[in-house]
């Protein structure tokens, strides 16, 4: 896919960003749907995610790995709430 190693390299600051902001989403263990602009910003982290494993910028079974387990705490939403009363 890259050229050379440093080509791939260039997307290591953009790859630990969606990767942090993913982690940083699942750290109280549910999500709250009232939260709009969260939620937004949730979904365009994970339209960029969908684009870099599009054009293999993930390329290793570590890489992925990481990804799926931290996606698989983000689609668990049997603790999620709807409202401010609910947390």
């Amino acid at each position: 896919m890259f050229e050379n190693q440093n080509d791939a390299t260039k997307f290591t600051v953009v790859k630990d960003f969606v990767y942090e902001f993913l982690i940083d989403v699942t750290k109280d263990g549910f999500q709250r749907s009232f939260r709009e602009e969260q939620n937004e910003m949730t979904l365009s982290v994970l339209n960029l995610l969908e684009l870099m494993l599009l054009f293999g910028m993930y390329q290793t079974g570590e890489e992925i790995s990481a990804l799926v387990t931290v996606l698989l705490e983000i689609l668990h939403g049997t603790s999620d709430v709807t409202t401010r009363d609910e947390e």
